[in-house]
């Protein structure tokens, strides 16, 4: 399957993840930037950077504060660093040992079949995938051939940097995040992307532009109209979120604490991970740790 899931979150599954708890309008400060600083007396200054898990030229062109923050750091710290043996096992956890999915989803195989098979997912894999593993094959923008994504690039520019790169969990931790919900759940979420697939890249065309702007208020806000009409499925909605962000924000700020006491750090997580009051910053800020904008 190649690339198509070197990284499962962060902005990749955006209009999934507003929380009924959520207003637009950047009420909190940590709802516009991309950039923080992280200070810590007597240490070299940390940073953390929201990134969006694509390839698209303006994202890989990083502004110059970005670029300096980055240069003048001595660690990497991402959401999570593969090798090659992760990337095994993690095509392994996306396959059934048994074509299930057209008898979990009847009627609505077909057109998932159709859909997988657009993403370029071969016919003897596509009746084999996990539910949740489909669900992120049908929600991943379209990528650029021959180009890492944001995150893999900075990771692949540390280590020829010389830089330390570490990762905050897990490849197993980040698949059970989406993993553990139950099977229901999954098989609802599914439908609910075939449903609203078309769209996808107006959808996906709306959160780069608020990514690029550092402006995720307008972020939150799109993806709150965008929740599902059904309220069982917003209900799915919402415990996805609280899966793959809240939780694991609560997991990011414990593991790269120690990290950041160290200084040097360049903390580069997605950008939902940034937002709010369960956000990362917010987190650390509530540890006792100087939490500043940079422009």
């Amino acid at each position: 399957m190649g690339r198509v899931m070197l990284l499962l979150f962060g902005l990749l599954l955006a209009p999934w993840l507003a929380r009924a708890s959520d207003t637009p309008g950047g009420a909190n400060k940590f709802d516009q930037g991309l950039l923080w600083k992280v200070s810590m007396p007597g240490k070299p200054a940390n940073f953390i950077f929201g990134t969006l898990h694509v390839n698209a030229d303006s994202v890989l062109a990083l502004p110059p504060e970005v670029e300096h923050a980055f240069a003048q750091s001595t660690t990497l710290v991402t959401e999570v660093v593969l090798d090659e043996a992760d990337k095994g096992a993690l095509q392994l956890a996306m396959i059934a040992s048994r074509p299930e999915l057209p008898a979990q989803l009847g009627a609505d195989w077909p057109k998932v079949d159709g859909l997988l098979a657009l993403r370029g997912l071969p016919a003897r894999l596509r009746a084999h995938l996990q539910p949740w593993a489909a669900l992120v094959v049908l929600l991943k923008p379209e990528q650029q051939a021959g180009k890492d994504v944001l995150d893999v690039m900075l990771q692949r520019r540390a280590r020829l940097a010389g830089k330390a790169v570490v990762g905050l969990e897990s490849i197993g931790e980040q698949v059970g995040a989406i993993s553990g919900l139950p099977r229901d759940a999954q098989i609802a979420l599914l439908r609910e992307a075939v449903s609203s697939f078309d769209r996808l890249e107006s959808d996906t065309a709306a959160m780069l532009r608020f990514y690029l702007a550092g402006d995720m208020a307008r972020a939150w806000g799109a993806q709150l109209e965008n929740r599902s009409s059904i309220p069982a499925v917003r209900a799915q909605q919402e415990a996805l979120s609280e899966a793959l962000i809240t939780r694991r924000n609560i997991i990011f700020a414990k593991r790269a604490m120690p990290l950041l006491k160290e200084g040097g750090t360049f903390v580069a997580v997605g950008a939902l991970h940034l937002v709010g009051e369960s956000g990362l910053p917010a987190l650390l800020e509530a540890e006792g740790l100087k939490i500043e904008r940079v422009e």
